[in-house]
């Protein structure tokens, strides 16, 4: 998998370049440098997340998909 963690997000919403109303999908993470690829992206729990985002990737860890959710997001899992 290509990971990315819930601070990445946060940091990318920060900066501006997330937008929090469009949705977050592994293409929109390697287009950011966030991923490397979009082939096979996994979302972990690594830090804080208080944006309500609308993330689709092909994993979530268990506390990844309770930050987002808890934040008012949402998680969609791609069938590999």
């Amino acid at each position: 998998y290509h990971v990315a963690n819930v601070r990445r997000l946060q940091r990318l919403t920060d900066e501006g370049r997330l937008d929090p109303d469009e949705p977050v999908t592994p293409e929109v993470l390697e287009d950011l440098g966030a991923v490397r690829s979009a082939d096979r992206v996994k979302i972990l729990g690594d830090g804080e997340i208080d944006e309500a985002l609308d993330v689709s990737a092909h994993a979530f860890s268990t506390s990844a998909q309770e930050k987002i959710e808890d934040a008012g997001g949402s998680v969609t899992a791609i069938d590999e």
